[in-house]
């Protein structure tokens, strides 16, 4: 019964929204008039909008992102400009140094959270400068960016609601529950009145999007993750806060919070996938690696609104991502572009997570490219960057490199550059080396098959690497320098190079062979032609990882 009440309000919400809808607020210069964005209550028509990004499939089965019809390699870290902005007060143009530092890092896009309370400071007054400046600042930087829509269910509780929202608890009420902190609260997700104006917030935002990305002449936004950590809430919250029924006279239900967590998702996201600017919409989940996660994940990639589903693993062993990537593309999650949403860029095994990850088909984004300092100082909060953010001992490291990030840059080197490969060929084609453990060996030799092609791996330099075999030729890349002896056929014309966005492969030089080895420098992408093959081979690709 309650899936059905979920349907009938997503179906009565949408059509709100979509004849009430406010004109959008940005444009390209991100001038606003006074009053907010200057459609008042007038009704436009509901434009059709275009698609940016979706979820295809190879001939195989296997999910990918395609963002203006090609393959994308979906590699990103979290930039934290709320806790820059709100916490320290830095401006936004102070943002621009977090978006040059993500692109050395050589990720792909950016994860950019947005707070509702931000983009509407007042009651159908809506804002989107700020937001037209950071994606001035991914595009200058050669970066995608994905919103994160930070609302009503941000780990389970909100903090970034409008205070006309706030302020009302009659037309937007909340649970009683043991919460000391006024400013936070347990919205009830499913009432009508809070999703009419979180739907609204967000279709204003979707097509302020759409008008900036054509007066730019670039799509820069391609996927929106809806609420944070949303399973939180039924997981964990309500014994942790005691959370109670509206009138208080009993403590709400798992079953209960998941329903109305569930209603909330399918709404927000069918309002950006049917907005003017469609793009790929996620959920980051916290429970993937715990055997809980089979009676919560599949409900929400079965919604509607919602396209794939990640999960925030905050492990620094190798295994529980591959185990992470496994259960979120198996079974009832058939489908699904398996993705780590979250994980730690402290961890020193980041580069072998990163790689592993890959390999396995799926996707990564590191929780977070820098920790803003007052989580640490004021906060007590672990520094969770891959790049340091405030050392009290020695403030001079302060933006600067950690000992592993190095490593985790060349692997993502590697990972853009060779995306196109890496992103369409199978799993058991993608041989990853050097990830037995949590940390490379510095001396190691090992042997992988492909489905097709043998490939025996050497490094005395402690280099991740790996192989793809696809369309006739193998893909080699390697951190540091490393040797590769192919077989199980014959192999000609190896050359370095690079692969565009459209897999077209741009040669620099060629590369020595002797007989069917290679000997590469770091950091160098080799292709190398497949002559004949001796026949199939029983891929070992996957069994290597860990």
């Amino acid at each position: 019964m309650k899936k059905i009440l979920r349907k009938i309000l997503l179906f009565v919400l949408t059509v709100a929204v979509g004849l009430g809808t406010f004109a959008a607020a940005a444009c390209a210069s991100g001038e606003q008039e006074e009053g907010g964005n200057g459609g008042g209550n007038e009704q436009t028509p509901v434009s059709e909008g275009k698609t940016v990004s979706r979820i295809a499939y190879t001939e195989e089965g296997k999910a990918y992102l395609e963002v203006d019809g090609e393959p994308f390699t979906y590699a990103g870290a979290q930039i934290r400009i709320d806790g820059f902005m709100d916490e320290e007060h830095q401006s936004i143009d102070e943002m621009e140094r977090y978006f040059k530092l993500a692109a050395d890092m050589n990720v792909t896009m950016v994860e950019l959270p947005i707070q509702w309370k931000d983009i509407e400071p007042e009651k159908d007054r809506y804002d989107f400068r700020n937001v037209g400046k950071l994606l001035g600042f991914a595009k200058k930087y050669g970066l995608k960016a994905e919103l994160l829509l930070f609302t009503v269910n941000v780990c389970g509780m909100s903090a970034v609601a409008p205070d006309y929202i706030n302020r009302d608890a009659e037309t937007y009420p909340r649970y009683p529950s043991d919460l000391t902190d006024s400013t936070v609260a347990f919205y009830e997700q499913d009432n009508p009145n809070l999703l009419e104006r979180e739907s609204l917030a967000v279709d204003h935002l979707m097509s302020a999007v759409a008008d900036w990305c054509d007066a730019a002449g670039e799509n820069v936004v391609i996927a929106v993750q809806v609420h944070n950590e949303p399973d939180v809430f039924p997981l964990w919250r309500l014994q942790q806060y005691n959370v109670m029924t509206l009138d208080g006279s009993r403590r709400l239900t798992d079953i209960e919070a998941w329903e109305e967590t569930l209603t909330a998702l399918d709404v927000i996201g069918k309002v950006v996938k049917n907005s003017d600017y469609k793009v790929v919409t996620r959920v980051n989940t916290a429970i993937a690696w715990d055997a809980a996660w089979e009676a919560f994940v599949p409900d929400i990639y079965e919604l509607e609104g919602i396209d794939i589903v990640g999960d925030d693993t905050y492990n620094e062993t190798v295994a529980v991502n591959k185990e992470v990537m496994q259960n979120l593309s198996s079974g009832k999650l058939e489908g699904n572009l398996p993705h780590v949403a979250e994980n730690r860029g402290s961890y020193t095994s980041a580069a072998s997570c990163i790689l592993a990850v890959f390999c396995m088909g799926g996707g990564y984004d590191i929780y977070d490219l820098i920790t803003p300092k007052v989580f640490i100082r004021d906060w007590g909060w672990p520094d969770e960057g891959i790049i340091y953010s405030y050392d009290p001992n020695d403030p001079a490291t302060s933006m600067k490199d950690k000992p592993h990030t190095e490593l985790a840059r060349r692997v993502l080197y590697g990972i853009k550059n060779a995306g196109y490969e890496m992103t369409l060929a199978p799993v058991g084609d993608i041989a990853g080396f050097n990830l037995a453990g949590n940390h490379p060996q510095t001396e190691c030799e090992q042997t992988i098959d492909t489905t097709s092609v043998r490939i025996a791996f050497s490094t005395q330099e402690g280099a991740l690497a790996f192989a793809i075999v696809r369309g006739g030729y193998v893909t080699l890349y390697s951190t540091h320098a490393a040797t590769f002896t192919l077989s199980n056929g014959t192999f000609s014309g190896a050359q370095s190079g690079t692969y565009a966005t459209d897999g077209t492969f741009t040669a620099t030089g060629a590369v020595p062979m002797e007989g069917n080895t290679v000997s590469l420098d770091g950091m160098q992408i080799c292709r190398i032609k497949i002559d004949s093959s001796e026949g199939a081979l029983t891929s070992t690709a996957v069994e290597n990882i860990a």
